[in-house]
């Protein structure tokens, strides 16, 4: 009876695993075949069975731990096994790999993808970065966790089901990257938006062996620093494949106020004038061609204005002037840019010639002899002088200046539209005179000396007239300025010194009485002059 029971109990178990069997059968006939056409044939899993499976890891993940890791291998500190074969992620082989073999090797992975080149383009300018430079990171750092987990966790049917799909073919989990918001933004405010931002380039006019040349501008460039960091993360974050790479950044662009068909216009000459200036030193002949220089080739557009003391300055050695006599209080005395009244000078009588709009003119304390009273307009840093005029013409004009081989030459061009017999002359007019004196003074040189220290300088008051005639006959006399300058007395230094007693008193006579002429005569008299 005992050994009945015992066989009855034995097909029982049969039965039940035999219909287990069957059950696990009709399971796996359910498997579906796109887990195999994933990544192609025998490289991705279809999305629908790598979701599934990703989905059901994710779940045992976010079961596993309570945050996001800090690095690949810190997410999977104290996970044990090996990968099951088939499995890649990011196009990698990990089968066999432990938790933390697969995390470094990933972590080598991105040391790697973060040195990929990204070009960046900037509008007029490309910039060449990394991808780490861009900020680079992971952001599915427990895609390892994933991989472990497949074919490993679940019940028992369905570790089966997914393992059978490892072994018809490798299931590919994908890599998904971020960026390191902080990370972009200080490259694109700082290296992306210094290469990238400049102000519109207006066209210009350049002189050349053939005349005056339009020279194009250019574009203004803007980065849109909000916009090209959202362009950075959809790039690195979807359609960029590794690699070396290219992203148009986003930026505004601005247009030059003025065109070049402005400029074509200017070919005519408006006004000119010329002062000599051979006869200066060394330093004050620096001083002309230096601010000349600065000023040859300046653009004003219609109703722009000029300032020379501005275009000018600052009167230093390290802006290129040297020291030379200049006038101060009525009296000569050497500062650095000494002469360069002379070249506001020149280019005051071009533009009145030009007949542009003068709104700011001084005249010198002293006389001038490089033009006749009225002339002149002076500048001085220290008292804020300065010589401004405006384009008041409908069209751009060009100032050229050139200081060559003593000769100083101001030119005015612009879009003539003054009639053909309409002709403008500047007459100066004197209307007084005051003649400079002598101060004299003794010195402890030998008697006989005489050391001028201070030229003397004629004291005069005169007007300035532009006389304007149409087809000879004159039809307009106007006043421009009128101008007053200080006489200044010559000075000269004395010799007193000697055993001579009585010429010594004749001489300091004369000096007490401002007599140059009496101490020459004394000295002349005694075989001393």
């Amino acid at each position: 009876m005992k050994k009945r029971r015992k066989r009855k109990l034995s097909k029982r178990k049969r039965k039940q695993l035999l219909l287990m069997f069957l059950l696990a059968v009709v399971l796996a006939v359910g498997i579906p075949l796109t887990m195999r056409l994933a990544i192609g044939p025998k490289e991705r899993p279809s999305s629908s069975t790598q979701e599934s499976s990703e989905t059901a890891v994710r779940e045992v993940v976010q079961e596993q731990r309570s945050e996001e890791p800090e690095s690949m291998t810190e997410s999977v500190e104290g996970l044990a096994g090996t990968i099951h074969t088939g499995v890649r992620i990011g196009g990698m082989d990990v089968s066999g790999m432990t938790a933390m073999e697969a995390a470094q090797a990933l972590e080598r992975k991105l040391l790697e993808t973060k040195g990929y080149l990204i070009s960046l383009n900037l509008g007029h300018v490309m910039v060449s970065v990394t991808a780490g430079d861009l900020g680079l990171e992971w952001s599915n750092s427990e895609v390892v966790q994933q991989a472990m987990a497949l074919g490993q966790s679940g019940n028992m049917i369905q570790r089966y089901k997914t393992r059978k799909q490892l072994d018809q073919g490798p299931v590919n989990l994908r890599l998904s990257f971020d960026v390191e918001e902080e990370k972009a933004r200080a490259l694109l405010e700082g290296r992306c938006a210094s290469a990238c931002n400049r102000d519109p380039v207006e066209p210009t006019l350049k002189m050349t062996d053939s005349g005056l040349t339009a020279v194009e501008g250019a574009l203004g460039y803007t980065l849109d620093v909000e916009q090209s960091l959202e362009k950075v993360r959809n790039y690195l974050g979807g359609t960029w494949a590794g690699g070396a790479g290219s992203l148009e950044l986003a930026y505004a662009t601005k247009e030059p106020t003025h065109k070049m068909e402005e400029l074509q216009a200017v070919k005519d000459v408006m006004g000119q004038a010329s002062t000599d200036y051979s006869s200066s030193s060394s330093a004050r002949r620096t001083n002309i061609a230096t601010a000349a220089e600065k000023i040859n080739g300046v653009v004003l557009y219609p109703g722009d204005s000029f300032s020379t003391l501005e275009a000018i300055t600052p009167f230093t050695e390290e802006n290129g002037y040297e020291m030379a006599n200049s006038y101060a209080n009525g009296e000569v005395v050497e500062s650095f840019g000494g002469g360069i009244c002379q070249v506001s000078t020149t280019l005051y009588l071009a533009v009145l010639r030009a007949e542009l709009e003068v709104t700011q003119r001084y005249n010198h304390s002293m006389l001038v002899n490089y033009v006749k009273p009225s002339m002149d307009a002076a500048i001085a840093e220290n008292s804020g002088k300065d010589f401004i005029f405006s384009n008041n013409t409908d069209y751009p004009v060009y100032i050229h200046l050139a200081a060559w081989n003593g000769a100083l030459r101001a030119v005015i061009y612009g879009s003539e539209y003054r009639a053909s017999d309409r002709k403008v002359e500047y007459v100066s007019e004197t209307l007084s005179t005051e003649e400079a004196g002598a101060r004299l003074k003794s010195s402890d040189a030998p008697l006989g000396t005489i050391n001028q220290t201070q030229s003397a300088h004629e004291g005069c008051s005169a007007e300035l007239y532009k006389v304007v005639t149409e087809g000879g006959k004159e039809v307009s006399r106007e006043r421009v300025n009128s101008s007053v300058y200080a006489k200044t007395d010559a000075e000269y230094e004395v010799g007193t010194s000697g055993n001579n007693v009585d010429i010594i008193t004749q001489v300091k006579g004369a000096i007490a009485r401002n007599d140059i002429q009496e101490v020459r005569r004394i000295l002349r008299a005694n075989g001393l002059g």
